[in-house]
């Protein structure tokens, strides 16, 4: 499978900001993690809300609306809330890591984000063919 070259930008788009913004934390204010953490943290969130949506909305459909499982899928703030803090202490503590990771960790996750599509695509091709 051929790696598509709009991911490929993307990823060295992605590894190239890390690097930026975890090499100015040893030195930055403490004002600096804040917007870091949420450019890192934003789009982690956003892929987490969708599939909340999602999930969310095909279990509401499913059950009675009078029921206590109803109830409990159309109650999405909480869990939208949870995970916005928990997107930004994740983002948060990886690019504290990252400003103290050595060149064969930058090699490990260069070669993570590249091969990704690659497995990606052949055990999605996988399982395409075991779906009737």
């Amino acid at each position: 499978m051929q790696v598509p070259l709009k991911y490929n930008i993307r990823a060295l788009i992605w590894i190239s900001l890390i690097y930026l913004a975890s090499s100015k934390i040893a030195s930055a204010p403490i004002w600096y993690m804040i917007p870091t953490a949420l450019v890192f943290g934003l789009p982690l969130f956003f892929a987490i809300a969708y599939s909340i949506s999602v999930y969310r909305s095909r279990n509401v459909l499913i059950f009675n609306r009078q029921g206590v499982l109803h109830w409990l899928h159309s109650g999405r703030t909480v869990r939208y809330l949870f995970w916005f803090f928990w997107c930004l202490a994740f983002s948060y503590l990886l690019v504290a890591y990252m400003a103290t990771a050595r060149l064969e960790e930058w090699i490990v996750i260069f070669l993570a984000i590249v091969l990704f599509p690659i497995f990606y695509g052949s055990l999605h091709r996988g399982y395409a063919n075991e779906i009737k």
